[in-house]
């Protein structure tokens, strides 16, 4: 008998082997015929072999696997009793599994544990997928989640094996080596469990299993999600934080992000993904909901710990809300993008408040390189039309302190320089949320006191660059005229007058009308505008 190897499943595990009618010994059974017509030993059987690592392992999880694609409801009613997905979940949670080891006699490789937990991640999408009718369909759910803690636990304990890709336009990683193999299916088993507890309980998991979830969550989608991944964990993993307590959520962050000892890179890597997806132009709507949200919580929860991650010029967190804003503001709902800009307003003040110093280096890039003047009359004219007095004071904080930084620039020798950017932005922008602001019904008294108060911000920033009210002159809302240039030669900007990338190239990809192939336009919205 092969060296058995001691695990927290050793209880579980017979020393004598299941009787079976296909065999007279270990190596001489007809898997298929067991699977067929024993499936009720399957589980045992599968249990004993990993747990002896006899060869057949190998030969029965093969089996297994391929008769999934066709199982009977009388198998699956028999596996479902006695608890096959609860036995995969107990073997990749033993220790030993995805040995890295060259010892040739341990059978446990990364491979053969990668087939086992394909294994699992089938069954778990079964029981998500098929209708709970019987009453050990039932049990079965919650002993299988009663076990998603140590399934998290043990596979944080192997994200060593995640391939790490720290860039979004990385292609280098092999999608079909055994370490990426085994970080899409663990992810997708923990989300699958997740699934699986919001099904049943109408809630996401308790944190005492969500936290370890949202763990190796968060490492696979740092270092190796992408593409359609990239939105699905976000999803998943905003939700379990914003159903968390708030202590809960910080000591996660600190233990498991900020001072992780196995990675003194992590948190780096961690925050500089968030910033590049809050300006990765895929992310839109609800799914850029989501990126703000996990940005938010990380910034409201300990603002000068992550303020204070060094990061690369190109990735800093302010200037990534500035531009998600303008991409929201041209390509989400109107409610999803008026959502959004706020959202993004209120963590660019928190952290300004917090930790200015280590800060403002971040905003004077969004001062005098983006259209923050656009961004922020977005803001002002949402908060007037909603009566929303506490949002409309900190937006015009937030105009004044960007107005005094615009002052300061006058005593730079490369003042003209500096003020560039932001007097174009102004000069396309200012006359028309002017005009806006002043074309809202006042409701009520106060709402007519909050125009009067921001019409006064507004001119005052006017004012630095010259500019004077003329109800006559204003910018054009409309669509551009047709440019008389062949296609490569378009000036890179949206064609629709009123969006915020009409007068400056986007950092998004536009799209081009394909019947004329003279206008360019930044998403449908854009489009039937």
């Amino acid at each position: 008998m092969p060296q058995q190897i001691k695990s927290h499943c050793d209880s579980l595990v017979s020393p004598f082997p299941p009787s079976t009618s296909f065999g007279n010994d270990v190596s001489s059974i007809d898997w298929k015929l067991v699977v067929v017509h024993e499936a009720h030993n399957v589980a045992t059987w599968l249990a004993y072999l990993n747990y002896y690592q006899y060869d057949q392992t190998h030969r029965l999880v093969k089996v297994l696997d391929a008769t999934l694609r066709d199982i009977s409801e009388e198998q699956w009613a028999a596996y479902d009793k006695a608890h096959l997905p609860c036995t995969l979940m107990h073997m990749v949670s033993m220790q030993g599994l995805f040995c890295t080891s060259t010892d040739p006699t341990d059978i446990r490789d990364v491979a053969y544990s990668n087939a086992i937990l394909r294994l699992l991640l089938r069954y778990i999408g079964m029981l998500n997928s098929h209708e709970v009718t019987e009453s050990h369909d039932r049990t079965l759910n919650g002993h299988v989640l009663e076990k998603m803690e140590m399934y998290s636990i043990a596979m944080g304990a192997h994200r060593h094996l995640i391939p790490k890709r720290t860039d979004l336009s990385d292609q280098s990683l092999n999608p079909k080596s055994d370490g990426s193999r085994f970080a899409t299916m663990m992810a997708s088993v923990a989300i699958g469990l997740t699934d699986l507890y919001e099904y049943k309980f109408h809630r996401p998991p308790p944190w005492s299993s969500a936290g370890y979830v949202a763990n190796v969550l968060f490492y696979y989608w740092t270092y190796h999600a992408s593409g359609r991944d990239l939105h699905r964990i976000l999803s998943y993993v905003s939700r379990i934080l914003l159903a968390s307590k708030k202590a809960d959520v910080r000591n996660f962050l600190e233990a498991t992000i900020l001072n992780n000892e196995d990675d003194d890179d992590y948190k780096r890597h961690f925050a500089e993904k968030v910033s590049v997806c809050l300006r990765d132009e895929t992310f839109s709507s609800y799914h850029a909901g989501c990126i703000l949200t996990v940005c938010r919580i990380m910034v409201c929860e300990l603002p000068r710990a992550f303020t204070s991650i060094p990061m690369a010029e190109d990735r800093e967190l302010l200037p990534a809300l500035v531009v998600g804003s303008l991409r929201q503001m041209c390509s989400s709902s109107d409610d999803e993008a008026q959502t959004f800009v706020f959202e993004a307003l209120r963590t660019i003040q928190i952290i300004l408040s917090v930790a200015h110093a280590q800060s403002a280096r971040q905003f004077n890039h969004c001062v005098f390189g983006l259209n923050m003047c656009s961004v922020l009359g977005f803001a002002i004219v949402v908060a007037i039309r909603q009566a929303n007095k506490t949002e409309l004071d900190k937006l015009l904080l937030l105009l004044k302190y960007t107005l005094t930084m615009t002052r300061q620039a006058e005593s730079r020798p490369t003042m003209d320089e500096m003020l560039r950017a932001p007097r174009k932005f102004a000069n396309a922008t200012w006359q028309s949320t002017l005009a806006t602001i002043h074309a809202i019904p006042a409701k009520r008294s106060e709402q007519t006191k909050m125009k009067d108060q921001a019409v006064r911000g507004w001119i005052d920033y006017g004012t630095f660059f010259g500019l004077k009210f003329r109800p006559a002159i204003q910018s054009p809302q409309g669509p551009s005229k047709l440019s008389n240039k062949p296609y490569r030669e378009i000036e890179r900007r949206c064609f629709w007058g009123a969006c915020a990338c009409a007068h400056d190239r986007p950092f998004h990809h536009l799209r081009v009308c394909t019947g004329c192939w003279h206008v360019l336009y930044c998403s449908t919205k854009c489009q039937k505008l």
